[in-house]
């Protein structure tokens, strides 16, 4: 039997440096919506470990190949996806108000204030906000229910927090690795609290952060 999908459980952190590196050009990349429903959308089964773990091959999941996923895995993977999925969501909103865009309308009820609440509050490109927003807002509502502007502000806030961390945690345990395989290691390589991704990924969510509060404060 052909290695086990990997993708699945390194999705979240492999994410992270990959979004967190293209947001130095603009933001996140909306993930695949599609990939997690094929994990959602998984047939029972008909593999097992010997412990009783169910295993998936390419006939219980659409995409698989030659590789096979286990339970944990696979739940793991549905995690990553809609974290993402969220975040990338959650970004678009924030950053559309910041353009003094229309918020919420009518993708999630609950939502107040006047559509310029959020001008001068960071910058952006309006014209990438603008497309980004007109393809995130019909999916807010799917992904958040009827959760209001202020609310959704504020799990973007925390969402922005622990990708942070995540990317931290990730490039820390790379280093752990690196110790270990490769002499003088530390010697070119930066801590973990001062690589460049990671530095980028701290800033932009403590200027989440401001523009959160300003936000909120003016719904």
């Amino acid at each position: 039997m052909a290695e086990e999908a990997e993708w699945a459980s390194r999705s979240c952190r492999t994410f992270v440096l990959l979004s967190t590196t293209m947001h130095v050009v603009l933001t996140f990349v909306a993930p695949s919506t599609d990939a997690r429903q094929r994990l959602v959308d998984a047939k029972p089964a008909t593999h097992r470990t010997p412990s009783g773990e169910d295993v998936y091959t390419s006939r219980e999941i659409v995409g698989l190949g030659k590789n096979y996923l286990r339970e944990a895995n696979r739940k793991k993977g549905i995690q990553a996806y809609t974290f993402y999925t969220r975040l990338y969501l959650l970004e678009a909103l924030f950053d559309a108000l910041k353009a003094g865009l229309e918020p919420m309308n009518a993708a999630c009820s609950g939502a107040g204030g006047d559509a310029g609440a959020g001008a001068g509050v960071g910058s952006s490109t309006p014209s990438d906000v603008e497309a980004r927003w007109a393809h995130a807002k019909p999916l807010l509502r799917k992904e958040f229910g009827s959760k209001s502007t202020a609310e959704l502000l504020k799990e973007y806030e925390a969402m922005m927090a622990t990708a942070a961390a995540a990317c931290e945690k990730s490039k820390a345990k790379d280093a752990r690795r690196g110790v270990k395989i490769i002499p003088g290691y530390n010697d070119v390589h930066a801590q973990a609290s001062s690589n460049s991704v990671v530095k980028t990924m701290k800033a932009r969510s403590a200027a989440v952060q401001a523009g959160v509060g300003q936000l909120v404060s003016r719904l």
